[in-house]
């Protein structure tokens, strides 16, 4: 079940991958439209803008897809650290205090152990990932935020923005 959890996490860091590699080069295109002297800058800022928007309404569906992700397996999630923390501390206390007489038999308990553990860690892992890409998100999209107010001062209001972070 953990398997499950691991990669649906995964799945929603490929959008946000994705999303942030789109914020990233319509930054460098806005960039690259301002250095321009010549040509129909607000035609490329609209379009500029309009692609934003896009990308602001795939986070929407990102974070839906978060909410609904952390509704379902919260409980689940829940209940299984504990019983797999338990489960552990049981394995270390029979390798450590039983009278296994049998070295296999300890190695095997160490492997399950380990196991358990490396699955714990590669979970809270690609959780703590999603976290860290929702923060990128935020910040790209608020940095293309403060560029589309500041070109709307510089043009005079002429170019109405309805951005929302």
């Amino acid at each position: 079940m953990m398997i499950f959890v691991i990669m649906a996490s995964r799945f929603i860091r490929i959008l946000q991958l994705s999303v942030i590699d789109d914020l990233k080069v319509l930054d460098q295109t806005l960039a690259a439209h301002l250095k321009q002297r010549k040509g129909n800058k607000r035609k490329e800022i609209i379009k500029a803008q309009r692609i934003f928007l896009e990308l602001n309404t795939k986070v929407t569906q990102i974070c839906r897809h978060l909410l609904v992700y952390s509704q379902f397996w919260k409980i689940f999630l829940t209940l299984i650290f504990v019983f797999y923390i338990f489960y552990q501390c049981y394995v270390v206390y029979i390798v450590s205090f039983v009278g296994i007489t049998l070295t296999f038999v300890r190695i095997f308990y160490c492997i399950c152990v380990l196991e358990i553990e490396m699955l714990l860690f590669l979970l809270i892992d690609q959780c703590a990932r999603v976290v860290k890409n929702n923060k990128r998100i935020q910040t790209a999209n608020q940095a293309l935020y403060i560029k589309f107010s500041r070109l709307n001062k510089l043009s005079g209001g002429k170019i109405k923005f309805l951005l929302k972070v």
